[in-house]
């Protein structure tokens, strides 16, 4: 019996747990339901459920009280940081003693030569055509000399070297026949030159014949074949006759009355002229 009501104890117990649980669960649920309702499902919670037992509360352990830091002691002076001393400068470097000065090279002092002599010129190419007319001389001296030619048929000509020593000049007004020639020279600086080796010239003038009578006159000259040939009568060139290949020309004229006249005959070439053959008639 004991057994059965305490089962009916538990069992109303549980029921009224079930109660209560159904009854909240409605409450959440459906929370518009009526006042009615809630006024019936409110006993019946009430008297169904069982008083519960209340929990012990556990006891509050005290809050230790917090431990007093004991304050650092104070550094001790000898174990202090002593800053070490900052090094002393490094000396300034000593300077470097001044070179000494190189003496200067005396200056070479070159000794100019004294230009006491002149040596004599030199003769290098005669030009005479073949012996036709004139020659011109060219050769080489000092610069700036001054260069004479002289002949031994008498007559000089004289001219000035270049500034490379060149010179050149015509001997004009050479005789037929051969002429000895020879160059001498004064320099810048005064000095005479003896003379050059001398050199020879040979100059042939063409020969002339006249002939005709009364104002007629016929000049027949002979000479080298090619060359040219000018004619004079008393001293004024007339004309100018090529000598033909047999080696011969002639000049005809009309004269006035019968008169003396003098008729001469040279050749010419490249603007110079050579010595004259000249004859009479009477």
């Amino acid at each position: 019996t004991g057994a059965a009501g305490g089962g009916a104890s538990v069992g109303a117990g549980i029921g009224g747990l079930v109660l209560v649980a159904a009854a909240i669960t409605a409450v959440v649920v459906l929370p518009n339901l009526g006042a009615e309702e809630s006024s019936v499902s409110a006993p019946l919670s009430a008297a169904a459920a069982p008083a519960q037992p209340v929990a012990e509360r556990p006891a509050i352990s005290p809050i230790p009280a917090e431990t007093p830091v004991a304050d650092a002691p104070a550094p001790d002076a000898a174990d202090e940081l002593i800053p070490a001393p900052a090094p002393a400068p490094a000396p300034d470097p000593a300077p470097e003693p001044a070179p000494s000065p190189v003496p200067a090279a005396p200056p070479v002092v070159v000794p100019v030569p004294v230009d006491s002599i002149a040596l004599a010129p030199v003769i290098a190419f005669v030009d005479a055509v073949g012996g036709l007319v004139d020659p011109i001389l060219s050769g080489t001296a000092e610069p700036g000399a001054t260069v004479t030619v002289s002949a031994d048929t008498g007559g000089t000509w004289t001219v000035t070297a270049d500034a490379d020593g060149a010179w050149s000049v015509l001997a004009a007004g050479l005789p037929a026949g051969t002429t000895v020639l020879v160059a001498a020279q004064t320099d810048a600086a005064g000095n005479a030159s003896p003379a050059s080796e001398p050199t020879s010239v040979t100059l042939t003038p063409p020969t002339l014949e006249l002939g005709g009578n009364g104002a007629f006159l016929l000049a027949t000259l002979a000479g080298v074949p090619g060359a040219d040939v000018e004619v004079l009568v008393d001293g004024v060139p007339f004309t100018v006759l090529t000598v033909d290949p047999s080696g011969t020309a002639d000049y005809a004229a009309f004269l006035p009355g019968n008169v003396s006249v003098d008729v001469a005959v040279r050749y010419v070439a490249d603007g110079r002229t050579g010595p004259a053959a000249d004859a009479v008639r009477g």
